[in-house]
């Protein structure tokens, strides 16, 4: 009787798997967070900024992978997001949107890499703003032939998401703008731009890519001005669509501070994810202040979803000498600082419904976030001896003497002082302040 044998490989696939399924019992995410996700882009930057040169060579795929692969079997991330041009680089000169055998063979080795290390690819999208034959918009372009490449682009994306299995399909549209408002033909903008998206809802028509995310662009980095440049202008263009599939919408961590609307998406059920992270170490603290308001109010909610960082590694962090510690760090942040969040949020939920006053929250979820103890607080407010001392409490407190004026010189001084000579402001080309000066 034939019996199955299992290769090194297979065995140790099987061990992680199981090593895995145990951690995630043990350190089970809790809500609404059900899946943490790194982008592929933030760990294969080359550290450059307008003020000089990149510190590290474009990194190669395998790389990156690698460092996915040593945070999911760390149990510091269960899901990954990715871009087309980051992964199977795209050139606006092939005119192409076939995959080559190149490119069959990468994904090969992208689908093995997900399933020996039990990660999901959370979202695969498709960058429109990142190529120089898109610099006047893609989908809202006034050529007609460059408004066909862009749809080409979706089409080849659309079919790598496919293929990787990704669960969401995203599209980034920060070109889709203007400079000047008086040189726009406003009618046909929006008219090639709800076109381009019922395209791509038309693509992904018979796929088991289950949503359509939509990044909306960054204001004043792109575009001076977007055609999309709030959740409510977005969600009044997508209403115009037929859709086959749920379309959500990406917030960036700018909107951190704008509770209300995350929670009118969330409740729309169009909120694509909860963004967490800073460059590099600035505004960690702000920032986990805010997403810890955000968690709170999106478990009163029952939203539940993946938290995306949307941050990267600061040029003053890197390690020229050793890339892999800083990307391993840089999880490690940022993860940290969700599980804080994560933490806070679930207190501060428990206080919230014991009826405390909006005053009363406002002060426990600086006190969770602080981790002091609201007694102690209390006892250093008050004096010790006024607290002790019953009868000095109801002695009245003699009032303060009044502020000491310095003394006044005497009048003999003040006439013996010799005056100083008094200076004219006239200026001596000026002859009408002649008469001005003092005799």
């Amino acid at each position: 009787m034939a019996t199955l044998q299992l290769t090194k490989k297979q065995k140790d696939t099987t061990m992680n798997k199981q090593t895995r399924r145990r951690k995630t019992e043990e350190n089970e995410v809790s809500a609404p967070i059900v899946c943490r996700c790194i982008p592929f882009g933030a760990l294969n930057k080359r550290m450059s900024d307008a003020y000089g040169e990149a510190i590290y060579p474009v990194e190669s795929i395998h790389d990156t992978l690698n460092t996915l692969g040593w945070a999911a079997n760390e149990h510091l991330i269960e899901g990954f997001s990715a871009w087309d041009d980051d992964i199977m680089p795209w050139s606006a000169d092939s005119r192409g949107r076939v995959v080559d055998q190149q490119d069959q063979l990468l994904i090969s080795e992208i689908q093995d890499f997900m399933e020996d290390n039990d990660i999901r690819l959370t979202s695969f999208g498709c960058d429109l703003a990142r190529e120089a034959v898109f610099a006047n918009g893609a989908l809202t372009n006034p050529s007609e032939n460059i408004r066909m490449l862009a749809w080409r682009k979706l089409e080849r994306a659309v079919f790598i998401a496919s293929a990787l299995n990704a669960e969401s399909f995203r599209i980034f549209i920060g070109r889709e703008g203007f400079e000047e408002p008086l040189n726009v033909a406003w009618g046909t903008s929006f008219t090639h731009l709800i076109e381009g998206l019922k395209s791509v809802n038309a693509a992904l028509r018979n796929r088991s890519i289950k949503n359509i995310e939509l990044l909306l662009g960054y204001t004043r980095k792109l575009r001076r001005h977007l055609f999309l440049s709030t959740p409510a202008q977005a969600l009044l263009v997508l209403s115009q669509i037929d859709a086959c599939k749920s379309w959500r919408i990406c917030l960036e961590n700018d909107n951190l501070d704008d509770i209300s609307t995350f929670a009118v998406i969330a409740q729309c059920d169009a909120l694509s994810y909860v963004p967490f992270g800073a460059i590099g170490s600035q505004g960690w603290t702000e920032n986990i202040a805010n997403t810890v308001q955000l968690l709170a109010t999106l478990q009163k909610l029952g939203w539940q979803g993946i938290a995306e960082c949307v941050g990267h590694p600061s040029r003053t962090e890197a390690t020229p000498d050793d890339r892999e510690l800083l990307k391993r760090q840089f999880i490690t942040n940022s993860i940290t600082a969700l599980t804080i969040a994560i933490q806070q949020s679930e207190q501060l939920v428990k206080d919230w419904d014991k009826g405390l006053s909006p005053s009363e929250v406002g002060i426990m979820a600086a006190l969770i976030s602080s981790n002091l103890n609201p007694d102690a607080i209390l006892m250093k407010a008050v004096s010790s001896e006024s607290s002790s001392d019953a009868e000095s409490s109801e002695e009245e407190i003699p009032p303060p003497p009044p502020p000491m004026e310095p003394p006044a010189p005497p009048l003999e001084s003040l006439a013996e002082a010799p005056r100083p000579k008094a200076r004219s402001t006239a200026s001596k080309r000026c002859p009408r302040y002649k008469n001005n000066r003092r005799k």
